[in-house]
């Protein structure tokens, strides 16, 4: 292996960003290398650490999370909860939206109803000023 592949492997090693084939092509190398690189691979073996065997379930049993009834019903309250909020937030929005629409149609009507009043009355301007006109019409 040539130098630069070397350099590169230890660069990413101190950086912490070497993949484990990319240690053990590291380590191989070093040890038939020279001395400066075979003891820093010596030290590099000497000072790993493995998390203890079962660590992983130890931490679960004793997690808080593991069985908490509370916290599981608290979890369906919400639930349902935010379940029946959005229910009556559309049936809200149904009514509020019918409603509307009547609400429209009403104000369609009277526009109708006093178009034709409109057409049907006889008027005259009885006083006109820049902000007033005074009509008088004739039933």
């Amino acid at each position: 292996m040539d130098k630069e592949r070397e350099k590169y492997l230890i660069d990413r090693y101190m950086e912490g960003k070497t993949t484990l084939q990319e240690e053990q092509e590291l380590t191989a190398i070093s040890s038939s290398a020279e001395q400066g690189l075979g003891s820093w691979s010596q030290y590099v073996a000497n000072e790993k650490y493995t998390a203890p065997h079962g660590l992983a379930d130890e931490l679960w049993d004793q997690s808080e999370l593991k069985d908490n009834k509370f916290s599981r019903i608290a979890v369906l309250f919400l639930t349902v909860a935010l379940f029946l909020a959005i229910l009556l937030a559309g049936y809200a929005h149904s009514a509020t939206k019918a409603k509307a629409e009547h609400n429209n149609k009403a104000l369609q009507e009277a526009f109708a109803l006093l178009a034709e009043a409109e057409e049907t009355k006889e008027t005259e301007v009885l006083y006109q000023d820049n902000s007033i006109t005074i009509y008088l019409s004739y039933d």
